[in-house]
Formats: C-alpha cells, structure tokens, sequence
C-alpha cells in the first residue's frame, strides 16, 4: 500500500468508523474498570445483603418468590445466581458483574446518544456518567 492511499484512508471513512467503533468501547472498559476498582472497597449493608440473600439461594436451588424473596423482580438474582455459580459465592462476584453491567449500559447509551450527538459528545455525556456515579461519594 503505497502513503498516499493510507494518509486517505486515515483522512476519510476508515477513521470515523475505527472512533465509532472505540469509543463506545473505550467508554465500557473505563467504566468496568472504575467500578470494577470501588467493587473492592466498601460494603453497602443494605443493597448488597438483599442483593447477596436472594441470589445465594437460587445458587443453592431454591425457587425465587417461593423459597427466597427478591425486591428487585426476578431477572437480577438470576443473573447474580449464575454469576455465583460459575466464579464462587463472594459478594465480589455480585459487584464486579455490577461493573460488568454497568460498563453495558454505558455502551448501549452512547449507541443511543450518537443517533442524537456528535461522537465527541456522546463520549463526553459517557465519561460524565462514569464521573458521577454515587461511589465517589462514599470513598473520597
């Protein structure tokens, strides 16, 4: 490939979609990482034991809404009970899925937000969620 057709190739198309593809990207993996990194300091008592119980139970066996009771519906203590079932009955296993998750959610938004924004944009609205989440309060 000769320089001029790779400079153009860096000026045109190829660039955009190469950001449109990172940046969500980048965005997810800061975010796991951030709250990944909180996941390990702290205990909430209150969410993470009505989170814990539930999900320690259908890990166990036990029918949701019949043997244990889950304030949040059905689909989070599944999940959670999955995620205990594969990597150990730890409440670290329950918070760095919540990382996980939260590292999707701030993928699937900046999908939604580049529909409406620039992509400079989107990723400032994603990085403004990642630097306003609750945890920072509690740490600093």
């Amino acid at each position: 490939m000769n320089l001029g057709r790779l400079k153009a190739y860096f000026r045109g198309p190829g660039l955009a979609r190469a950001a449109e593809i990172l940046q969500p990207l980048l965005l997810a993996a800061l975010t796991m990482l951030v709250a990944g990194k909180f996941a390990a300091l702290g205990v909430d008592t209150h969410h993470d034991g009505i989170m814990l119980k539930p999900a320690l139970d259908i890990a166990a066996g036990k029918m949701i809404f019949r043997d244990t009771f889950s304030q949040y519906g059905a689909v989070a203590p599944l999940l959670q009970a999955l995620a205990l079932k594969l990597f150990g009955p730890r409440l670290l296993v329950l918070r760095l899925e919540t990382a996980f998750f939260y590292g999707l959610t701030v993928f699937v938004l900046w999908k939604i937000w580049r529909r409406f924004l620039p992509g400079w944009l989107a990723s400032l609205c994603g990085l403004a969620f990642i630097f306003t989440a609750p945890y920072f309060l509690n740490h600093f």
